[in-house]
């Protein structure tokens, strides 16, 4: 306690010499270039608990030839708070996956963060390379800022965004329907990549391949075609082509999310994670994206982070959540949500105007998103 008290009084004396000497050269602009400099006369020292450690400070100015703003010393470091940064070249489903809970499952953890989006609706890897070689402001750029603050900034290229930050992450998808062809990445993805790689202005930044989710099995997509309109086929598809793809570039890591839904699928929510066949439902499904985004960019566990949509009760958020956790685990595997089967109903009215889940007496009636994008 002694020891703590000596030691307050030391920052005091600082503190006070510092805020002097500030003053003054405020006060006298002809020493604007001086600055104070602190010494004490003990550099180590050994003591037992109780004992006095008293620390006798030493002044001296110092001219120098100009300002400086920060210093580093061999025992102090002057940290800022860090900002993690997260851009998708994508489309309408990176929209579905990062643009609605992932910037407040973030903020439930204290992670501080910044999202962006280049999004043009059902665009695929050879459109957004066609538009990097082109240098065509094509995009709307999308961002949530780390205050949680949106813009959207029209015709923009992908040249502007990727300066616009040092971003931490940036993430590729291809778009739906060739989502599982894997032909369809060996060309553009690594001309992008490279494109991308040369613009960017964090040299330590991590690349992001975005596995997107099968379609709803009643689906009327046109492109469900390419799978012979079997959502198993689809889903397996888009694993070997994506985890064959990262390879092609050697991207740091997928976020699963095509995992995540198929397994919240194996629940009793059951095949109810899309709006229109194809895109995500704009909470149950949407939050489940976002969740396997929080897992996989972030490192931390999503199980048990106490965000979620005011749509979803407590009982599909923590569906959402395990079914997020466990793709981040096996993400190239259906895990059977074995525990989540048999506590509940679903039903859907014929005519998609509202989704009311019944889950043991929690009910939640939940609106169904009427302006579908076309992807």
């Amino acid at each position: 306690m002694r020891f703590y008290k000596f030691f307050l009084l030391t920052l005091f004396v600082f503190n006070i010499a510092f805020s002097s000497a500030f003053s003054k050269s405020r006060a006298n602009p002809k020493i604007d270039n001086a600055e104070q400099s602190v010494s004490l006369d003990k550099e180590s020292a050994t003591f037992a608990v109780d004992e006095e450690l008293v620390l006798k400070p030493g002044f001296s100015s110092i001219t120098t030839s100009k300002r400086i703003d920060q210093r580093k010393t061999d025992n102090f470091d002057v940290v800022s708070d860090s900002v993690i940064k997260i851009l998708a070249i994508g489309n309408s489903f990176s929209q579905d996956a990062i643009e609605t809970y992932l910037y407040e499952l973030a903020k439930n953890e204290g992670i501080s963060v910044v999202i962006g989006n280049l999004y043009i609706g059902g665009a695929s890897l050879d459109l957004h390379w066609q538009n990097a070689s082109g240098n065509k402001p094509a995009y709307d750029y999308r961002k949530i800022d780390k205050n949680g603050v949106k813009t959207n900034i029209a015709a923009t290229t992908i040249a502007t965004a990727l300066a616009d930050e040092s971003w931490d992450y940036i993430s590729f998808q291809q778009v739906s329907s060739n989502s599982g062809k894997y032909e369809t990445f060996v060309t553009p993805l690594p001309l992008l990549f490279n494109y991308v790689k040369q613009k960017t202005t964090n040299p330590n930044v991590k690349y992001i391949l975005h596995q997107t989710w099968a379609y709803a099995q009643n689906s009327t997509h046109k492109g469900f075609a390419n799978y012979n309109k079997d959502q198993k086929t689809m889903y397996k598809a888009i694993v070997d082509a994506v985890g064959r793809a990262k390879v092609l570039i050697g991207a740091d890591l997928i976020v699963p999310a095509g995992t995540a839904i198929q397994n919240g699928r194996s629940s009793l929510i059951g095949d109810e994670f899309n709006r229109d066949g194809y895109h995500l439902d704009v909470n149950i499904g949407r939050y489940t994206a976002a969740c396997a985004w929080f897992e996989a960019v972030f490192g931390k566990s999503v199980i048990g982070n106490s965000f979620k949509p005011d749509a979803l009760s407590d009982y599909e958020a923590e569906i959402a959540q395990h079914a997020a956790h466990s793709a981040v685990l096996k993400p190239n595997e259906v895990t059977e949500m074995v525990e989540y089967k048999d506590r509940g109903i679903l039903t859907k009215p014929v005519q998609n105007e509202e989704v009311i889940r019944t889950v043991g007496n929690n009910n939640n009636v939940l609106l169904s998103d009427l302006n579908m994008s076309i992807e």
